[in-house]
């Protein structure tokens, strides 16, 4: 089975640019600024931002403006040239992979929260993470009775995905329940996510989850938008010779 393609690089938000990946909904997207005002009690425009010292208001020299994404039209927030609104902290975190485009809008909430947490709390990120997953994997084996868990669809993606994957698959699993129950002593794995400094240790879940997509969701899509590019004519030759649809 073919390796996995990893979403192409962001294009990380900065003033004044006419586009980059939305720190809001991250897709990557126009946007445009805005300079941001105060209205004094004459009702006139005041470009000029005050904050307390302590002892009197003092002007900041710094415009504030804010930037709209067209994609989700949500707006960010910014001090001179600096992004202060969403936090940046978070968005920048190197650990975490950017979402695959192709994960549902409720697996691609609980990737986003993972992510948000992960700084703070890598047992609630790893249980979002396996959260995400089976949510993943319910859908990419909806064809199975309601009843059937995470293990078992795993055991169905296994004939269709590659054995790299399907690793990654079952580490998220694993910590992931170990995490959620707080259940580690003697298992090493969870030690080591758990316990580990190192945070980019937790980079394969975001990893695994944006493996899946991409082996079931985007490749497909993409060879079926090719497919769908060719002659009606040689798609349906071809269509008769297999015995199959595109």
């Amino acid at each position: 089975m073919g390796e996995s393609l990893m979403p192409s690089k962001k294009e990380q938000p900065r003033h004044g640019a006419s586009s980059f990946n939305c720190p809001n909904c991250r897709a990557l997207a126009a946007q445009t600024f805005d300079t941001l005002h105060l209205r004094n009690s004459t009702g006139v425009a005041d470009p000029s931002f005050r904050q307390w010292n302590g002892n009197t208001w003092q002007e900041i020299d710094q415009v504030w403006s804010r930037s709209l994404c067209f994609a989700c039209r949500k707006s960010a927030l910014w001090i001179g040239k600096m992004l202060v609104f969403p936090d940046p902290a978070l968005e920048g975190n190197s650990s975490v992979p950017e979402r695959s485009a192709d994960l549902p809008p409720n697996v691609a909430s609980l990737y986003d929260e993972a992510a948000a947490v992960l700084p703070h709390s890598r047992r609630a990120a790893a249980a979002l993470c396996r959260a995400a997953l089976e949510q993943l994997a319910r859908q990419l084996t909806a064809d199975l009775p309601h009843t059937v868990k995470l293990d078992g669809r795993l055991v169905a993606l296994s004939r269709t995905v590659s054995e790299a994957t399907l690793q990654a698959l079952n580490i998220v699993r694993h910590v992931g329940n170990t995490a959620l129950h707080g259940e580690k002593d003697g298992d090493e794995s969870a030690v080591m996510y758990l316990d580990e400094d190192d945070s980019s240790i937790a980079e394969v879940f975001f990893l695994a989850i944006n493996a899946l997509a991409e082996e079931k969701i985007a490749q497909p899509r993409r060879i079926q938008e090719m497919y769908e590019t060719l002659p009606e004519n040689v798609r349906q030759s071809f269509e008769a010779k297999t015995g199959g649809a595109g």
